[in-house]
């Protein structure tokens, strides 16, 4: 699968927003080649007010979300699940 197509599939949707991928396998002979691809994907991303159709992300609904998400990124960390960053 493409990176832009994991992209898509990634993101949360106006009409699923709780059905999206939560994790990505990549053959470590393409990794660096696809989270280079990946990453100009996510960097073209726009955040904003998700009644705005030309916004890609927006905040999430509920507190208890925000918490929810945050422990999840702690956990994954803690693991040393990579977090892919540049």
């Amino acid at each position: 699968m493409p990176p832009s197509a994991v992209l898509s599939a990634a993101l949360p949707t106006r009409d699923s927003p709780c059905i999206s991928v939560q994790r990505i396998l990549v053959e470590n002979s393409v990794y660096g080649k696809f989270t280079d691809l990946l990453l100009q994907g996510v960097k073209k991303l726009k955040v904003g007010d998700p009644l705005d159709e030309s916004s890609d992300l927006g905040p999430l609904i509920r507190e208890s979300d925000a918490i929810r998400a945050a422990i999840g990124f702690r956990k994954r960390f803690a693991r040393r699940a990579p977090a892919v960053r540049r």
